[in-house]
């Protein structure tokens, strides 16, 4: 190991995470309703400053300025919020995460507190208590709440999740209990699990299925029995089939042996892009309190993103009665269009436009990103490099990637990064 100069870092790097300094943010404004003819009015200006790594670690306007704070493993520990009182940016509130010592990305303390007498005060605090069994996988999560304004201090329980293990070591049920006048009652529950795969790291806070079809829990079949899914009444069985090489899902589930809803979920790309069929029969109850089928409803959405996050589609399309025979009822979309530099590829311009039903689309909103620099050459000076430091993988937003694949990325080891492509 030897110091390098900035120059020789900057050169072996061959390529930067090229970031704005500054965003300008602007809405269409109609000035003639006849004709719909309008100008760009500025709706904000914000000034950003980035770490190496290309995270955020400040965001200002004329009014307030953010500052984040993030650990080795690149995640935010902090966020400072200071507010101008006309004469100097004052610290106004903060947030405070902390995270799971397993599930990197898992939020599990939350604490708020507000600026008051030179002082912070602390407000509010959320956390998540895991208990895992021998294997290390978990077996409860207990959702906590405490706040200074609660007549009984302490923490109180919101919701809590109880999963059940089969001799094979993999979650056999898993049951989500929420909170209604201080006392828990059964709102979710997924018994008779088989998985495609999983990790024993289950997360379930929310009444979202598909948080099993993605990732690293894959379910491949499950019984969702009646529980209190109002106004349903019968058993849901959930059938799952997986696209290759993780490229989505067909979701299938029949209530009392009919056809209740699926969902054909296609992963586009590495940038978040999809599209989502979904259809669902809608219940409703009689007279006499009988729950019968009432009408379905078929949905298709679709969102494509560049590699900068940058959304190029929106789409919602909503079909009459559940079927694409009868036609569409409703249609939403929003397009966006990106100018990048000619150079280094980044973008200059971002303006989208919505329309409705058909209709000729409006402009919406207009993006101008300026103030371009490198910053891994920004925040380089002589540095030791070191050839054993961990490597580190970014997509091209400056998102850490734990496990890159099939895509662009910049490939960082200590002090030095390069653009590679990985298939």
């Amino acid at each position: 190991m030897h110091a390098k100069g900035r120059a020789a870092i900057v050169a072996a790097a061959k390529t930067q995470l090229w970031r704005a300094a500054k965003i300008t943010t602007s809405n269409w404004e109609i000035t003639d309703y006849e004709t719909n003819a309008g100008q760009w009015s500025v709706g904000s200006s914000e000034d950003f400053t980035y770490n190496m790594a290309g995270h955020v670690t400040s965001r200002s306007s004329e009014n307030y300025k953010e500052v984040y704070e993030y650990d080795a493993e690149g995640r935010i520990i902090c966020e400072t919020v200071s507010e101008f009182n006309g004469v100097s940016f004052a610290p106004a509130y903060k947030y405070e995460y902390g995270y799971d010592g397993i599930v990197k990305d898992l939020v599990v303390s939350e604490k708020f507190s507000n600026y008051d007498n030179d002082k912070w005060i602390l407000n509010e605090e959320s956390r998540l208590v895991i208990t895992r069994n021998a294997d290390n996988n978990i077996t409860k999560i207990v959702d906590q709440e405490s706040s200074q304004y609660y007549e009984t201090p302490g923490w109180h329980d919101e919701a809590f999740v109880e999963i059940a293990y089969g001799a094979d070591k993999k979650a056999t049920s898993i049951r989500l209990y929420e909170y209604e006048d201080h006392q828990p009652y059964l709102a979710v529950e997924l018994v008779d699990i088989v998985w495609e795969r999983t990790d024993g790291q289950i997360v379930f806070m929310e009444m979202d299925e598909a948080d099993f079809f993605l990732g690293a829990n894959r379910m491949q079949s499950a019984m969702g029995p009646k529980a209190n899914n109002y106004p349903y009444a019968g058993d849901i069985y959930y059938t799952v089939t997986y696209k290759p090489n993780d490229g989505g899902f067909v979701m299938n589930a029949t209530m009392n042996g009919s056809k209740y809803m699926s969902q054909d979920y296609t992963v586009l790309d590495t940038y978040g892009s999809f599209t989502s069929e979904e259809f669902e029969i809608d219940y409703d109850y009689t007279d006499d309190d009988i729950c019968v089928p009432d009408g379905a409803q078929l949905d298709v959405y679709t969102e494509i993103y560049d590699a900068y996050g940058l959304k190029l589609k929106d789409s919602e399309i909503s079909y009459i009665d559940g079927d694409k025979a009868n036609g569409i009822s409703d249609q939403y979309e929003t397009t966006g269009t990106v100018t990048y530099d000619s150079t280094y590829g980044y973008p200059l311009e971002y303006i989208s436009k919505r329309s409705y039903n058909g209709q000729t689309p409006q402009n919406d909103e207009r993006i101008v990103f300026s103030d371009y620099y490198d910053v891994i050459a920004a925040g380089v000076t002589d540095v030791v490099t070191d050839e054993n430091a961990p490597v580190e993988y970014y997509n091209l937003r400056g998102v850490r990637v734990e496990n890159p694949a099939n895509g662009i990325y910049i490939r960082r080891q200590g002090n030095s990064a390069a653009k590679v492509i990985i298939r």
